[in-house]
């Protein structure tokens, strides 16, 4: 496990999250990755947009999917 993976594990724990939420965000996080071939930690907020905007218009998501990866990538970008 990587450490900015465990960093990301840790702060939901100490916020009680649900081990489902805990998936999700954490599946969420390295789609971006994934979708950006980098680090999640080292994108720019404009990168984040984009992402965000490719999960509706490429890939038709519903709202409420894509309201969950905002709150993920958040979570994650603020709080961590």
């Amino acid at each position: 496990m990587t450490p900015l993976r465990q960093q990301l594990l840790d702060c939901m724990e100490v916020r009680h999250f649900s081990i489902r939420a805990q998936q999700a965000y954490t599946c969420w996080v390295y789609d971006l990755a994934k979708h950006t071939h980098r680090s999640p930690d080292t994108l720019q907020d404009s990168e984040l947009k984009k992402y965000l905007w490719s999960l509706t218009f490429e890939r038709h998501l519903s709202s409420s999917t894509c309201a969950q990866a905002f709150h993920a990538l958040t979570f994650f970008m603020v709080r961590c």
